[in-house]
């Protein structure tokens, strides 16, 4: 929960949640999702970790 404080691209992806009308709780919970995916694929394949990579609001197709 700390990460949607302190970290300026989790701040920015928790209020772009807050405005889609989630809660405050599930904007917390979607930051840790990814923060552990995050940690998962730094495991498997080591990588510097890069907020601004994982914050991005670009779609995957």
């Amino acid at each position: 929960m700390a990460a949607g404080l302190h970290d300026p691209s989790a701040a920015e992806f928790k209020a772009r949640l807050l405005n889609k009308g989630k809660k405050k709780m599930q904007a917390n919970v979607a930051i840790m999702r990814k923060m552990f995916a995050a940690i998962w694929a730094i495991v498997k394949n080591p990588q510097p970790y890069d907020a601004k990579r994982l914050y991005s609001c670009e779609q995957i197709a």
